[in-house]
């Protein structure tokens, strides 16, 4: 069962990995400010994971008289990585929301959480380099079980604030909202799972297999939201003249024909291919021969990734002039 359990892990794991490089591609082809601290997150979420991964690793495949004879230190290496990975969590989130109203963190705010990381680093060294938890160093074992492992809920009232922000915007309310149920829904499931655990007693494999299905969930956040709200936001936002434009571009370089270009520009109006057939009066064999010509010249495999790659290109950067266009195909 142990070796099951670092199955599990690995497969979460996998996940998050694909997830991440997905979060920061999009960070790196979109200038909204809310997209980077979203990969941020997704990225330290798994560094956890990773953690928690080698410490079963290492609990599995070394003899227990070493980790009895080391307990104290792994306890503290153990802490000290959760408490920075759970304020790494909360300051991603931090510019999340205020990525969404796009402002970035206050140099003051960035100062404070330093010198904050600093003293929790500064404190279990010391607290490893003096293992007794007696005088100065007594504090710690309370700050850790009151204040750190459960700092991690601060999330939720990041989140509320989001809603309320939702709630007086216009232009990203949407995409505001689904961001903030997403992330709420994790609490959901979480508290599900142990109610259910505690009530019905799952057995262990059960037990596993929830827990590996709430992982991939909690990882699968970013993806979920992107499909949900993030591109019919980018679609609203890229101009009529900015589609056209990247159209143009694309046609040229790839060698798009005029009806192929036609039925590019249906698929990004969201339309169907029994749509397209009556719109253009064509066959429904014709639309799919003209789908897969598009997606071998533009290198696509699905209508999601050629709205990426034609959007990419006509969104608008918030933050001042047009970028370089380093993310050509």
């Amino acid at each position: 069962m142990p070796h099951v359990k670092l199955l599990s892990l690995a497969l979460a794991l996998l996940t998050g990995v694909w997830v991440s490089a997905i979060a920061h591609q999009r960070a790196q082809s979109y200038a909204y400010r809310f997209l980077r601290p979203i990969a941020d997150y997704t990225v330290i979420f798994n560094v956890g994971l990773l953690g928690l991964f080698f410490a079963r690793y290492l609990d599995v495949n070394l003899p227990g008289q070493f980790f009895k004879e080391h307990a104290a230190a792994f306890r503290n290496l153990a802490d000290l990585a959760i408490s920075v990975l759970v304020v790494g969590l909360l300051v991603s989130m931090l510019r999340v929301v205020l990525g969404f109203r796009d402002k970035d963190l206050p140099l003051l705010a960035r100062r404070c959480i330093f010198a904050a990381l600093a003293v929790i680093v500064a404190a279990y060294g010391a607290r490893l380099a003096v293992p007794a938890t007696s005088g100065f160093l007594s504090w710690i074992n309370p700050l850790r079980r009151y204040v750190l492992e459960n700092a991690i809920i601060l999330e939720i009232p990041l989140l509320v604030v989001l809603l309320v922000q939702a709630a007086r915007g216009k232009d990203r309310a949407k995409m505001m909202r689904t961001f903030a149920y997403l992330y709420l829904s994790r609490y959901l499931v979480t508290a599900v799972i142990v109610a259910v655990n505690l009530s019905v007693g799952m057995r262990e494999p059960w037990r596993l297999a929830a827990s590996l299905c709430a992982l991939v969930y909690l990882n699968s956040m970013p993806l979920i939201w992107y499909r949900l709200s993030f591109w019919e936001f980018a679609r609203r936002s890229a101009s009529a003249f900015g589609t056209e434009q990247a159209l143009a571009e694309l046609s040229a370089r790839y060698g798009l024909s005029q009806r192929e270009g036609e039925v590019v520009r249906l698929i990004l109006g969201g339309k169907s291919n029994k749509e397209i057939e009556g719109a253009l009066y064509i066959s429904i064999h014709t639309v799919k021969n003209h789908i897969y010509n598009i997606y071998q010249k533009l290198g696509v495999k699905s209508r999601y990734e050629l709205a990426h790659l034609v959007l990419q290109r006509a969104a608008p950067d918030p933050r001042g002039p047009a970028r370089s266009d380093s993310g050509q195909r």
